[in-house]
């Protein structure tokens, strides 16, 4: 008898905490979110392949010295400097790293890289395309 009190005390005490836990998770988890305001932008839309012409001669090095990857990684204009190393959401285009920088003369605008000329050119030069900041929390 008393070691079934005694069970049940435990079990009690140990709910409790656990419960006390996972409300202050997710209260914290919660406060994250709050400050978390994605960061919605229009800008051009260009695309580019990896060819001599198109990066410099330095196919191998990005702004964030990370190897880029058709499909995935993109390219900002120095005044979208602040998304180097983010993620970004491009309605109609998905989701794409953000890992390099364009020449000083470009202005809200995004570089996606793709594979080959004919995608390159089939996105062409698209004006007022919305992206959003996709950050971790």
């Amino acid at each position: 008898m008393k070691s079934t009190i005694l069970l049940s005390l435990v079990i009690s005490i140990f709910l409790c905490f656990t419960f006390y836990y996972i409300i202050d998770r997710i209260e914290k988890l919660e406060k994250r979110i709050e400050k978390h305001e994605p960061e919605h932008l229009k800008i051009t839309l260009t695309a580019y392949t990896l060819r001599k012409k198109e990066c410099n001669n330095d196919l191998e090095n990005t702004a964030t010295m990370l190897k880029p990857i058709p499909g995935y990684s993109c390219a900002v204009s120095v005044d979208l400097k602040h998304l180097l190393g983010k993620k970004i959401y491009i309605y109609g285009y998905g989701v794409w790293y953000v890992n390099d920088l364009l020449n000083k003369r470009y202005k809200k605008s995004v570089d996606l890289l793709v594979w080959d000329i004919k995608t390159a050119r089939k996105i062409g030069r698209k004006k007022d395309i919305e992206i959003v900041t996709i950050d971790k929390l």
